[in-house]
């Protein structure tokens, strides 16, 4: 996995990420990266994020979606995030995915680490479903909705203290964000970490 905050304040070291586009499996990086690296790679696109996001993608398509090996692109937002995933057959799919777990800032202990948190959410998730992710059957919603939840976690406290209380293991965390959307029925979320359900989860 290529990580790409350490760049945002020279833009120009975003090129130094070219080589390893060419030979990584995962790339994450956030909406705002995304206005900076589109400009410095000379990437046409209309102005607004939205536009700018899916030229990105476009590009990685173009020039990284290639091999037989699997990929998997990801542009995060509080909201959404886009997902790009190369299938080894030569087929690709691009997804939006709705965050069921987002929150507004006054619910917001501390959001430093929450890229890193939802980086490490869905290097979870795929290490344990490595050999669908290898053949191009991943479960991209669930994969991103896992993180999801994980960064959710990880901003609901201060640091490490953000898990001091937290009964989460893996499983439970997957049932979690397996199937539909949690609406009033939270027992599972309520199990991994009850005080989630205090600070304004997203469910309607």
């Amino acid at each position: 996995m290529v990580d790409t905050h350490t760049y945002s304040k020279e833009p120009s070291r975003y090129d130094c990420l070219k080589p390893s586009l060419e030979v990584a499996d995962m790339f994450v990086c956030s909406d705002k990266e995304v206005e900076l690296i589109v400009p410095q790679y000379g990437i046409k696109s209309k102005q607004g994020i939205k536009e700018q996001k899916q030229a990105f993608l476009s590009y990685l398509k173009k020039n990284y979606c290639k091999g037989n090996e699997a990929r998997l692109y990801a542009v995060t937002s509080p909201e959404k995030t886009a997902v790009l995933y190369y299938n080894p057959n030569g087929t690709t799919e691009q997804i939006e995915v709705e965050n069921w777990f987002f929150t507004t800032k006054e619910h917001i202990v501390d959001a430093t680490g929450a890229g890193d948190s939802w980086r490490a959410g869905l290097n979870a998730y795929i290490l344990n479903h490595l050999e669908a992710f290898k053949s191009g059957s991943l479960n991209i919603k669930e994969a991103a909705q896992f993180a999801n939840l994980t960064a959710r976690l990880y901003i609901s406290g201060k640091g490490i203290e953000a898990f001091k209380h937290c009964n989460g293991t893996y499983d439970r965390l997957l049932r979690v964000v397996s199937g539909n959307k949690p609406e009033k029925d939270l027992s599972d979320l309520r199990e991994v970490y009850g005080v989630i359900l205090n600070v304004g989860m997203n469910c309607k």
